[in-house]
């Protein structure tokens, strides 16, 4: 099994400047209605975006690829709580959230093995106290279906991270392919003249693995 970490220093020194504006945000208010399919899925990637793509800058979709050490198609599993990290003062915490994923197909570099997992930011700065239950509700709405991720090893450690935040993709309420990460969708971003021309996330996925054998 492999872990495969989201966050990096640098990541984390920009956290404390966006996490107090995002604090509170999803939780689920006493008496209000559930959420349906699709708006479930919505606050599910909500409470994971966090704007990393300045930690590493690919200028195209098949650069992305080629700076990836793993591409695989894979399924969401679970999601779990994670550590927490104080800092010196009360309210600067960091927690995480693991999110585990069955790989279903191998598209570049080597699988260790079926079974992956990554550890990434919550952007939500929350007491450890609050961190299992609202990781909790965010199991009950996992989103289905293939996700393609984008990993990099970390040096000499055994550990993965995605490449940066489109190290994550998936079709979803947002758009047919989208980079859930991102707090904008990526029709909107450096890759939108890329995206459109491929139809939906099958084709975006042919697309990447198509990439990957060059």
């Amino acid at each position: 099994m492999v872990r495969i970490v989201l966050a990096s220093a640098l990541m984390l020194t920009s956290l404390g400047a966006c996490s107090g504006e995002r604090t509170g945000e999803g939780a689920k208010q006493p008496g209000a209605a559930s959420a349906g399919p699709d708006e479930a899925e919505a606050e599910f990637w909500k409470a994971l975006e966090i704007d990393g793509n300045w930690v590493e800058f690919h200028a195209s979709l098949p650069v992305l690829t080629a700076a990836s050490d793993l591409v695989v198609v894979a399924e969401l599993t679970a999601i779990e709580a994670g550590p927490s990290i104080q800092g010196d003062a009360v309210e600067d915490v960091v927690s995480h959230a693991v999110l585990r994923a069955h790989v279903v197909e191998l598209l570049r570099g080597r699988a260790p093995g079926d079974q992956i997992e990554l550890q990434l930011v919550l952007p939500e700065v929350l007491r450890p106290a609050d961190l299992a239950p609202t990781v909790a509700r965010m199991n009950r709405t996992l989103p289905r279906g293939s996700v393609l991720l984008m990993l990099r090893t970390r040096g000499d450690a055994p550990e993965w991270r995605p490449v940066n935040g489109y190290g994550i993709w998936a079709q979803t309420p947002r758009a047919q392919i989208d980079s859930p990460l991102n707090p904008q969708p990526p029709n909107e971003d450096i890759y939108g003249a890329e995206l459109a021309e491929l139809a939906d996330f099958q084709r975006f996925v042919d697309a990447i693995r198509g990439y990957a054998r060059n």
